[in-house]
């Protein structure tokens, strides 16, 4: 069976939790999503919708979902996301074991539990080829995602740090999953990355003490600084761009306009 790449089934009893997931995928992600709160609804949803991406609370209207894991998984591609508040004596290990790839524990902002859906698919798509590469519009080189190294157009090579290779690559995997599914000028408008979302993947907790936060700015500099010497746009454009809601909230997204995603295919004659 083919999965739909925008359809999603979320399995979650609380009605606000349920609505402001659903709306909030649709309105930023142009998804669809088909909601339930019933265990026996889960299977012939996913099947139905032929949905790519599964979320589900264990605890449903009619019983323990959990039991369903070990059969959803069984449908090739289908992204399986636990989101729950309540453990009741279960194990995590026992849940990743049955085939689910992430185990979330209330409360997620919906866009944190769609960047790990955006991370599981980068995988699943790594282990089938190589991933494509950033590069600047206009200029030959490239930045490898897989390897985490910059290729200028004379071929030097620049290593970036784990952090700032992470960071690179969630804000690469954001830029590739819009640049797939919008036109260019949707594009324009999208493409933006929670702080918090980069944040808690790179340092794996939701925890952000002042010294996380400064760590992090830290590496996000040290990154621009090494983006607008590859791309000559220092002191010009921003290559990282910051997009602030409020005093608390902040986004950021590779600039559209300096760079785009190209196929290795595209750079085999590069250096």
């Amino acid at each position: 069976m083919a999965l739909l790449p925008n359809n999603v089934v979320l399995a979650e009893d609380d009605p606000e939790i349920s609505s402001m997931v659903k709306d909030y995928f649709e309105q930023a992600y142009d998804l669809s999503v088909t909601t339930t709160d019933k265990v026996d609804e889960i299977i012939p949803l996913v099947l139905k919708t032929k949905a790519s991406v599964l979320i589900m609370d264990l605890e449903l209207k009619d019983g323990d979902a959990s039991q369903v894991v070990s059969d959803v998984v069984a449908i090739e591609g289908l992204v399986v996301i636990i989101l729950t508040g309540t453990w009741k004596g279960r194990e995590e290990n026992k849940l990743l074991k049955d085939g689910a790839q992430v185990v979330m524990r209330k409360p997620q902002k919906p866009s944190t539990i769609w960047q790990q859906v955006l991370n599981l698919r980068g995988t699943s798509q790594r282990s089938k080829e190589k991933p494509g590469r950033v590069s600047v519009i206009g200029k030959n080189g490239h930045y490898d995602m897989e390897e985490g190294v910059i290729i200028d157009e004379e071929g030097k090579i620049t290593y970036l740090s784990d952090k700032e290779r992470e960071i690179m690559n969630i804000l690469a995997q954001r830029m590739a999953a819009d640049q797939a599914s919008a036109s260019e000028i949707d594009i324009a408008a999208r493409a933006w990355v929670p702080r918090e979302d980069i944040i808690t993947i790179i340092f794996e907790t939701p925890f952000f003490t002042k010294e996380i936060k400064n760590t992090f700015w830290y590496f996000l500099r040290k990154l621009k600084d090494t983006l607008e010497e590859w791309s000559n746009t220092t002191g010009e454009i921003e290559v990282i761009e910051n997009f602030r809601v409020g005093r608390t909230e902040s986004y950021y997204r590779l600039n559209p306009e300096v760079f785009h995603l190209t196929n290795p295919e595209d750079t085999k004659g590069e250096g």
